[in-house]
């Protein structure tokens, strides 16, 4: 948990932002408590409901955060959200591998195999990641959070009409008008059944 006096000096509060931000692009396990009235040091400073809030809310964070329940669970999400952490980081060589081990022990998991298919996106294993993509349809994941990375995967490993299929499958009202000038989809932009699915 951090605490963020809202008050404090800019340097500091920036220093604390930027923790965050970088806890937050890990997915780290963090909770950001901020105190927009606080001064330096509130907790014997202000002397008042809001700053007693504070208090009493970092007091039960630490009764939560240390009880057994609480641990067992965290130590339980670990692994996944350690890949999630390396994906929203930007590190997919890594997360592609943690991904590959979370798929070996739970190969039913839809959820967990759609991840693995977009760390293999962004690692640029396209071939892989379409055909990882094509293993889900028909598991109940949603038509866009599906369709939209198998068809990335697939114009990038040149294999326009499987991508365009993708696209095909997404009802229009989930299909993204941004995705006509999306560059993974370069190589599609002057053909009549991709531009056909943008008329509205």
């Amino acid at each position: 948990m951090i605490v963020r006096a809202g008050l404090d000096r800019p340097a500091v509060n920036a220093e604390i932002a930027a923790l965050a931000a970088a806890a937050l692009a890990q997915n780290a396990p963090i909770t950001l408590l901020n105190h927009p009235a606080g001064a330096h040091s509130f907790e014997t400073a202000n002397d008042d409901a809001a700053t007693k809030a504070v208090m009493d809310q970092a007091i039960d964070f630490v009764k939560r955060a240390t009880s057994a329940t609480y641990q067992s669970a965290l130590r339980a999400g670990l692994p996944e959200a350690t890949a999630a952490g390396l994906v929203s980081s930007g590190n997919w060589k890594a997360a592609t591998a943690a991904y590959a081990q979370l798929v070996a022990s739970s190969p039913a998991d839809a959820r967990v195999r759609l991840s693995y298919g977009e760390a293999l996106l962004g690692d640029g294993q396209f071939a892989a990641a379409c055909d990882e993509f094509e293993k889900l349809k028909g598991k109940g994941l949603g038509p866009r959070d599906l369709g939209l990375p198998a068809a990335r995967a697939c114009a990038q490993n040149s294999d326009a009409d499987r991508a365009i299929a993708w696209l095909q499958s997404i009802p229009s009202r989930f299909l993204p008008l941004d995705a006509q000038k999306d560059t993974a989809f370069a190589s599609l932009q002057n053909r009549s059944d991709f531009q056909a699915l943008f008329k509205r």
